[in-house]
């Protein structure tokens, strides 16, 4: 319930960044099988990745349904990196643009791990560092809009279709979330003013 939340205010906070622009998308989504894309439910399951066929045991998203039939999708790495430069999670878009799989480090602190607590695999080509965005103790994630080239980014088709993802990788107690998806809330309204 907790992510549902969190997913619920980041995608908010979103869609009030790219309100400007009609056709931009946003998908959400987080360690545990939670995951939208402009609200609509994503599917995911547990499958082998492309890169290493022998780990049945990784959480990916399947994009496809969501993305047009004369477009596709960026490969690569996005790599979600903590302040003391090391990677807690990584996005890994796959070749054929359906699915996005989603490794977290093995996090043994917090008692049950999340689905896609397996660890962080090598690295492909087409490697993006985005810095991590909260606190350990709280919420923390990335909010990340590609640009051509980038992995994630929809090219092809007339025109390109930006999308923004909003990656939920830690998600605090109910109390703290709620004082932050308002605080978030009341920070946007105040600048757009």
């Amino acid at each position: 319930m907790k992510t549902y939340v969190m997913a619920g205010a980041l995608t908010i906070m979103a869609l009030l960044l790219v309100a400007g622009n009609a056709s931009a998308a946003v998908v959400s989504f987080d360690e545990n099988g939670h995951g939208s894309w402009d609200g609509a439910s994503l599917t995911w399951g547990i499958g082998f990745p492309p890169d290493t066929p022998t780990d049945p045991n990784t959480l990916y998203y399947n994009l496809g349904p969501f993305i047009p039939g004369d477009m596709g999708v960026t490969s690569g790495d996005v790599m979600v990196m903590e302040a003391d430069g090391s990677i807690s999670d990584l996005l890994r878009f796959e070749d054929d643009g359906t699915r996005v799989y989603v490794y977290s480090d093995r996090d043994y602190d917090h008692g049950v791990p999340e689905l896609a607590d397996v660890g962080i695999p090598h690295v492909w080509l087409n490697i993006l560092n985005v810095p991590e965005e909260g606190t350990e103790d709280g919420w923390n994630g990335i909010t990340y809009t590609p640009t051509d080239g980038q992995p994630g980014y929809l090219y092809g088709g007339e025109e390109p279709i930006p999308v923004t993802y909003c990656f939920t990788s830690d998600v605090p107690e109910p109390a703290t979330l709620s004082l932050l998806a308002v605080g978030g809330l009341a920070a946007l309204i105040r600048r757009r003013k």
